[in-house]
């Protein structure tokens, strides 16, 4: 495990790497959930927050805090490369789960259709759109001012 960021050149470039963790080999089921568990942790964060209502809080301090941490969450809850490579035998399951669903006739719409997970999809969206619209502009920014 390494916190230190750390920047390294390739094919003429610098890159920044901002930690990182090594795990052992594992076999595809154990290895998408070790490369998935950062974006089960973010929404597992927004949920709470949001269901016990944590934001807006009462004081300014935790308010800024709240919103640090809705940025910081957002930006580096989703997976790297190295961690999907093990995702195809998931969507395999997550097909054959439809399958199932489908032969079934189980209707699972009037569920999503819910408005607890109507509530939940929009409230998510407004706290994950903000961050992601910095993140764009930063990596814009980064690409118009890279080395040619």
């Amino acid at each position: 495990m390494n916190l230190l960021p750390h920047a390294h050149e390739s094919d003429n470039y610098y890159h920044l790497r901002f930690g990182f963790v090594q795990h052992e080999k594992t076999d595809p089921f154990r290895g998408s959930i070790i490369g998935l568990s950062p974006l089960f942790a973010g929404f597992l964060f927004f949920y709470t927050t949001f269901r016990y209502e944590l934001f807006p809080a009462g004081t300014l301090l935790m308010n800024i805090l709240l919103v640090y941490f809705f940025f910081s969450i957002a930006s580096t809850m989703f997976p790297s490369r190295d961690d999907i490579r093990d995702i195809p035998i998931v969507l395999l399951i997550i097909l054959a789960g439809m399958t199932v669903l489908f032969v079934f006739n189980i209707d699972i719409v009037p569920y999503m259709r819910s408005h607890y997970v109507i509530r939940a999809v929009s409230t998510a969206n407004t706290f994950l759109l903000p961050a992601t619209l910095v993140n764009v502009n930063l990596a814009w920014i980064l690409y118009m001012t890279r080395k040619k």
